[in-house]
């Protein structure tokens, strides 16, 4: 929700802590004062946000309570071109579809920022969603899709978001959207 308690949208993310931290994109939470996050037939609040990297489109948010099932991460940085991909999200709010596709690049952008392109369909509602390899490990943050094209899909790599899940002090989704850090 919003400052006047409007929806701002849907998107996805992923359990990377037992504690109930999430790896989301930071588009999906940054117009947020209240961020709700449903875990199966639940729905939680999100306790604050521990990290946020507007340049590389990526919140690490911290969920009430604990004691949830995690993913495993991955290392981007050991992904092969070829190599089978999927992708969770719930794109048009259509909760838990999965695409699969292939990794059909590692483009760097930006002085030597590198993004992972990949054939696995992404939709609306999909951002934030785990990128998994054949091995079951998240190697990206789904991103973006270039919707002029087909399959030209884009992942933030998971090692990104690393450096976030250390952290401990939270900042409430209000003061987040104030602050913009």
């Amino acid at each position: 929700m919003n400052r006047e308690g409007k929806p701002t949208g849907i998107g996805s993310g992923f359990i990377a802590r037992e504690d109930g931290v999430i790896i989301t994109n930071y588009h999906v939470v940054s117009m947020a004062t209240d961020i709700k996050i449903k875990i199966g037939q639940r729905t939680k609040n999100v306790e604050g946000l521990l990290h946020v990297d507007i340049e590389n489109d990526i919140a690490v948010i911290k969920v009430e309570g604990d004691n949830y099932p995690r993913v495993t991460l991955g290392d981007a940085s050991k992904a092969l071109v070829g190599e089978k991909v999927y992708v969770i999200g719930s794109p048009q709010g259509l909760e838990n579809t999965i695409s699969e596709g292939i990794l059909s690049g590692i483009r760097e952008i930006d002085q030597g920022k590198k993004i992972l392109q990949m054939t696995a369909a992404i939709s609306p509602g999909s951002s934030g969603g785990p990128v998994f390899n054949s091995r079951g490990e998240v190697i990206g943050i789904a991103t973006f899709l270039i919707a002029e094209t087909q399959n030209l899909n884009f992942a933030m790599p998971v090692n990104l978001a690393m450096a976030g899940l250390s952290k401990k002090q939270l900042v409430s989704p209000q003061e987040a959207c104030k602050l913009d850090f």
